[in-house]
């Protein structure tokens, strides 16, 4: 008794021609399957990579209005005379911005995102 197995779409090319043999054309079915999982795999991650950097783009700009958003509430506290408004609009600016900082370290183990 013999047994083998492989791994992958294709199978090792001394049995690939084997398939012929017991139906014709089965060889190239085969052949056209893996070439149509590769690419709807490659469209996957294309897809995927696309929808990370939207999404990426897309916090970074909420951020940055958010950010503005407290500066300008800031400016309007100071313009008002309201010196603890204007405080707690920075400080809720700074808060913000040193968390992300120290969540980014530890999510990515301390180095800043280096590994």
């Amino acid at each position: 008794m013999q047994s083998g197995s492989f791994r992958g779409p294709l199978p090792p090319p001394a049995l690939f021609a084997h398939y012929d043999d017991v139906l014709p054309g089965a060889a190239d079915r085969i052949l056209r399957m893996a070439e149509a999982e590769q690419a709807h795999r490659i469209w996957w991650e294309r897809r995927d990579m696309t929808t990370a950097s939207a999404t990426a783009v897309g916090g970074m700009a909420l951020g940055f209005v958010a950010l503005l958003s407290l500066i300008g509430g800031a400016t309007y506290s100071i313009a008002i005379g309201s010196e603890v408004g204007a405080g707690l609009f920075l400080g809720v600016g700074v808060i913000g911005v040193i968390g992300r900082f120290l969540s980014h370290r530890w999510n990515h183990g301390g180095d800043g995102g280096r590994t």
